[in-house]
């Protein structure tokens, strides 16, 4: 029998729309955590990414301090990829909690996690950055 390979694996348009789930690494190791995540040519997102992105232009041609642009631009980092994450959940399947109290996901939680934990918000920025992250290699 002849080897096949199917190249449908490597067109990404559906798996960036649709969002794939990614662990998330901690100083390279996972984190239990996984986030459903779409792609940044995903149309759903691409407008909104798009005004982040004017939003950072405007914020480093303004007279903030460098320390306030520092943090605005922080802040509209984590913005930029709460909009890329649609869902978050325990590997294990475990209940994710804050306070004590089970979360819904919202976009609005995805940005105060990402501020809070800028080493996830990183490793998410740099998945959703590579196209292969949305092709199917088996």
């Amino acid at each position: 029998m002849t080897k096949q390979i199917n190249l449908e694996n490597f067109f990404t348009e559906d798996r960036e729309r649709e969002g794939v789930w990614h662990e998330a690494m901690v100083d390279d190791k996972p984190s239990g955590l996984e986030f459903l995540l779409v792609g940044i040519h995903s149309e759903d997102v691409a407008a909104r990414l798009e005004e982040i992105d004017k939003q950072s232009d405007e914020v480093r041609s303004s007279d903030l301090t460098d320390e306030e642009k520092i943090e605005k631009l922080e802040e509209l980092d984590a913005d930029r990829v709460a909009v890329l994450t649609k869902d978050i959940r325990a590997k294990d399947g475990s209940e994710l909690m804050i306070d004590g109290k089970p979360i819904k996901f919202s976009e609005e939680l995805a940005k105060e996690f990402y501020k809070k934990c800028p080493s996830i918000k990183m490793d998410n920025i740099d998945f959703v950055l590579k196209s292969s992250s949305f092709m199917i290699l088996d």
